[in-house]
């Protein structure tokens, strides 16, 4: 009858609906990932896991042999006081020509001049770049005088560690005695400073030492040169050749384009994978492994470009900090999304997988290392979490159970 065929319809539409859910719960269960068993903390144990240090400290950017040479590097000059030496020949000349009246002359004092280094308290490269810092300890062990300082607004005021304020402007002792080294990206001038480039201008001995490599001088830094203060990058092969300039009679560098300096172009939008190659150049493989661990530390930075691009400059590091919207504390660097996808996207294209493997569990191997002592604290928690966000890209099964396991403590 109708009544009974739509009610075997009915039921059919029932059991096939009871059917279809069965399955949807038979799949939904296949396809959950397998939690692993809860894990378990102390909340007495340490809470913090400090990123920062992952990888260590990076390694010094001027070596002992380097700061040998440097020290070397520095000649005696001849002051304006005499010493206790009799200048026999002077003295006998002398006397000549005063028809015989006995007249003495000493010989001139000769002295190593003291180096003043001065870093640009603001400049954004000391961050990365501890050149300053690590000549002036370097000099000070291999018995140069050494005069070592901040300056923050004026570049004529120079703050020691013991907060003392120098003013080089009110030196009573002849500038001759002084060698200034500054080390900063030139943002400190405009166009009111008119006043302090020339006075640096007349300084005997001076070198400009931009933190910024080559490519990035900007306006900025062609404002230093056209006041004919020498500038050189802040390099080790450059700071052997900028000291000994001081003794020769003419160290001005090639100026003529200066005015034109623009640095590199900012980002205005459009095709992100080429602008991002264009400021990298050939850091830009190593800019890619250092995607796959964020935020990166300096040590962790340095120890892949030592280990798969070892014929990369250190300097090149001011590259990965020029792109756009990266942000950088105590922790380290942390690219920009839109940068970090472009990165992470290259990575798998620009290295082969035997190569992707190895940077990766370079990258495991270094966290490995700062494991925390106590299994069941936060802070080896916290580590863990560390470690499985790399470990994920390897192996992705095992790295998403941990992660599942640690989502169930304080960390989720």
């Amino acid at each position: 009858t109708p009544v009974s065929d739509g009610l075997a319809l009915k039921l059919f539409a029932i059991s096939f609906l009871v059917l279809i859910a069965l399955y949807c719960l038979y799949l939904n269960r296949l396809m959950r990932l397998p939690k692993d068993d809860p894990k378990t903390w102390n909340p007495q144990a340490p809470k913090h896991f400090f990123l920062g240090q992952i990888g260590g400290a990076p390694k010094s950017l001027l070596s002992p042999s380097m700061l040998d040479q440097l020290a070397e590097s520095f000649r005696y000059y001849e002051s304006q006081e005499t010493s206790d030496i009799l200048d026999i020949d002077a003295s006998v000349e002398e006397t000549g020509q005063r028809s015989g009246l006995p007249t003495l002359i000493y010989r001139k004092k000769k002295n190593i001049p003291t180096v003043i280094i001065i870093e640009d308290a603001y400049a954004e490269p000391t961050a990365w770049n501890s050149t300053p810092r690590e000549l002036a300890a370097g000099l000070r062990q291999r018995g140069i005088q050494v005069l070592y300082g901040k300056f923050f607004e004026s570049p004529l005021h120079l703050y020691d560690a013991n907060q003392i304020t120098h003013r080089l402007d009110r030196f009573v002792e002849p500038k001759e005695n002084f060698l200034l080294l500054y080390f900063s990206d030139s943002k400190c001038f405009h166009d009111h400073n008119a006043y302090t480039l020339k006075f640096l201008s007349q300084w005997p001995m001076i070198a400009w030492m931009e933190l910024r490599e080559r490519r990035f001088w900007d306006e900025n830094t062609g404002r230093v040169a056209l006041h004919n203060i020498p500038i050189f990058p802040s390099t080790p092969g450059s700071l052997l050749k900028a000291i000994p300039s001081f003794y020769e009679e003419s160290h001005q560098q090639e100026i003529k384009d200066a005015a034109a300096w623009r640095g590199a172009p900012r980002y205005l939008g459009g095709n992100l994978d080429t602008y991002a190659e264009n400021v990298l150049g050939d850091a830009l493989p190593w800019a890619q492994a250092c995607a796959m661990i964020q935020p990166i530390t300096l040590g962790m930075s340095d120890k892949l470009r030592l280990a798969f691009q070892p014929d990369l400059p250190a300097e090149r590091v001011g590259r990965l900090f020029a792109l756009p919207n990266g942000t950088y504390n105590n922790v380290g660097l942390s690219f920009s999304t839109p940068i970090l996808s472009v990165l992470r996207h290259g990575f798998t294209l620009r290295w082969n997988e035997d190569d992707q493997i190895k940077i990766l569990r370079f990258i495991l191997e270094k966290i490995k290392e700062t494991e925390p002592p106590q299994p069941e604290s936060l802070a080896h928690l916290s580590w863990e979490f560390v470690y499985e966000r790399v470990h994920l890209e390897i192996e992705p099964d095992k790295a998403l159970k941990q992660l599942m396991a640690l989502e169930q403590t304080p960390l989720r």
